[in-house]
């Protein structure tokens, strides 16, 4: 029985791998482009709490289109690039 068993699992695993491995690239291909939050990340950024002891040390965003400070500068693109060889 146990003998049986180890040569089924000798002759399905190289399949299992291949089916496991081809469901992988399935879901990534399809699950859209990791960079752009979905819309239940964007839901959760929108929400406010309220501020239950302390400071809120939040700033306002100031108006204009020109905006000065230290802050995270975004490529336009992602930098991702295939080597050619």
């Amino acid at each position: 029985m146990i003998k049986r068993a180890l040569v089924f699992l000798k002759r399905s695993l190289p399949w299992l791998v291949l089916f496991y491995m081809l469901v992988t690239v399935v879901r990534t291909a399809i699950a859209g482009p990791p960079t752009e939050p979905r819309q239940e990340d964007r839901d959760k950024a929108d929400r406010v709490i309220e501020q239950t002891a302390g400071v809120d040390l939040r700033l306002q965003r100031p108006e204009g289109s020109w905006v000065g400070g230290l802050g995270i500068v975004e490529p336009a693109r992602p930098e991702v690039e295939l080597a050619m060889g």
